[in-house]
This record gives C-alpha cells, structure tokens and sequence, in this order.
C-alpha cells in the first residue's frame, strides 16, 4: 500500500489542481462575459477535463483497490485496509474523503497490484475523454451563470465600471466552496463505482456476497441519506442505481463490503443461494436534484449554486 503520508500528499496534490483548473476556467468566462477576446477559453475547459479525468480514474482506482484489499483479509483473516476517512487530514475539501492519487501514481500502483488492471481498464473507459469533456461543460455552464448574477448584481448595485478582478474578487467565495463541491462529488461516486467494479472479480465475488450502505450517524447527516443506513443488497442488486451513495452534494455516506458469512440468513435464497432483491427503505432518496452516477459511463456533475 502508499504509505498515509504520501496518500495525503497525493490528494492535496489533486484538489490543488482542479481548483487552478477552476480558477483559470472563471477567470476566462468573467473576461469574455465583459466583453474580451479570451483565446485561452476552450483551452481552459479542456485542462479542467483533463485533471476531472485524473481525480475520476485516481479515485476508481482507489476503490477498486479497496475491494480486493478488504476480500484478500476476509479471506485470509487480515490484515485488513484502513478507513478511508482516516487516511486524509489535509483541510476542508480532503477532509473525510478516499484517497485520490493523481495519475502518475495510477500506473506505479497498477505495477504494485496487477490484479486491478482489468478494472482499470473499464473505468479509462467509463471517465473517457468524451464524458469528462462533458463535465467540464456543464461545470462551465454553471460558472457562466453564477457569474452573469455577480455582474448583474454589481450593477444594480451602482458599480460602473466593471473589471474582471473585481467580478472574480466578488465570486471567490463562491468559486471555492463549488470547487469542492465538484471534487468531492467526482471523487466519491468514482471511488464508489471502483469499489462496485471490483465485487464482479471472481477473487472478490468468492469471498464478497453484498455491500452495505453506511451513513456517517451524526447531527449534520440528512434524514434522507440516514434512513438508507445499514441497507445491505448484493452488488447486482438494482437498488444500487438509486442507492449508491454519494447521494447528494458533499454527502458523505459510503459503502462496505459485507462477507457471504456475515450476510444475515433471512436475505439469502436457499435455493439459489443468491443474495435476495431489497426493497427501497422508507424516507430514503436522493436529495432533490441531484443524480445518482452508479454504474452509470457518465459522471458526478456537481451544479450546486
């Protein structure tokens, strides 16, 4: 495994990068929206594709690591991997998150643990340069908006004169905190969809029969999210479509793996000795607005205002 001070490294490494994505991409748009000539604008969205590609792969990767990692213990009795929480103590936008290594790390990992190539393969698919183009859109598109209401507002506010520096001055607070919000969401359901990925390897599914939903059971979690909490179906199960976590913006829910030894009776076919389908529990939903990405090619696009 990468040592946790490296892991650590590696994150800040890559929420610094896609906030400098950010920043270049809002400093172009808030030029254009005033009027200039901004040749570097595509430019711009596709160095934002680019590094939501990188913490995208980095992030499946990790959870697909995660899998075979926690299916090797369960088999052999351990060690087991650490938490994801506990390996990140790097500031607010890493805070709580798995590790994410950039993607120079992806390759010197996959050399360290071969079995996830197969996995990793998928996944260079899935976050192919097509989808992530189509994210840095969408991120741009809500960049424009936020910033044509800061523009309006300095207007209505009697500001004549209006200079790029003073726009991007004025929407700073909101640039940072939507810059986390992009990478948190990206990066959790990426992780999530690594860790799913992975339960279909035959030295994972031997050993691995479901996953259960895990809420963090505290005075922010949303009553929506908590009452999935303890949700245990197999990872073909349909429920994960809706299900998987994250489940809105900044969630901070997760999924575990749950051994075929540690799957209560009652769930399992003794026929088929399959996992039975699960019913969706009572209060629980994604929070209004926002889609879930499991199993899905496309990706988390954070559009929170």
């Amino acid at each position: 495994m990468i040592p946790s001070d490296e892991l650590d490294s590696l994150l800040e490494r890559d929420s610094a990068f896609l906030a400098e994505a950010m920043a270049l991409l809002t400093e172009s748009i808030v030029r254009r929206l005033l009027g200039e000539y901004v040749s570097e604008f595509v430019g711009h969205e596709e160095t934002l594709a680019g590094v939501l590609r990188a913490v995208n792969l980095g992030a499946a990767t990790e959870g697909a690591k995660r899998s075979l990692l926690l299916a090797d213990g369960f088999r052999t009795g351990g060690p087991f991997p650490p938490s994801p929480s506990s390996s990140s103590s790097t500031g607010a936008i890493t805070e709580g998150l798995p590790p994410v290594p950039p993607t120079l790390a992806i390759r010197s990992l996959l050399e360290r643990e071969p079995r996830l190539l197969g996995v990793a393969e998928k996944m260079a698919d899935i976050y192919g340069k097509e989808n992530v183009f189509s994210v840095a859109k969408a991120t741009s598109s809500a960049i424009v908006e936020e910033a044509q209401k800061t523009i309006a507002s300095m207007l209505e506010r009697g500001v004549t004169v209006l200079e790029a520096s003073k726009v991007l001055s004025a929407m700073g607070k909101w640039t940072r905190a939507y810059s986390e919000t992009v990478y948190r969401t990206n990066a959790a359901s990426a992780y999530t969809n690594g860790m799913f990925a992975m339960t279909g390897d035959p030295a994972v599914a031997g050993v691995i029969g479901a996953l259960r939903y895990v809420a963090t059971r505290d005075s922010n979690v949303r009553s929506n999210h908590l009452a999935y909490d303890g949700l245990i179906a197999s990872p073909e199960d349909p429920i994960w479509h809706v299900a998987s976590p994250p489940q809105g913006f900044n969630c901070r829910c997760s999924v575990e793996l749950v051994p075929w030894a540690d799957i209560p009776k009652d769930l399992v076919d003794r026929r088929t000795g399959k996992v039975n389908r699960v019913s969706m529990p009572s209060g629980a939903y994604p929070d209004p607005g926002f889609k879930v990405h499991a199993f899905n090619p496309g990706l988390a696009v954070a559009l929170a205002h």
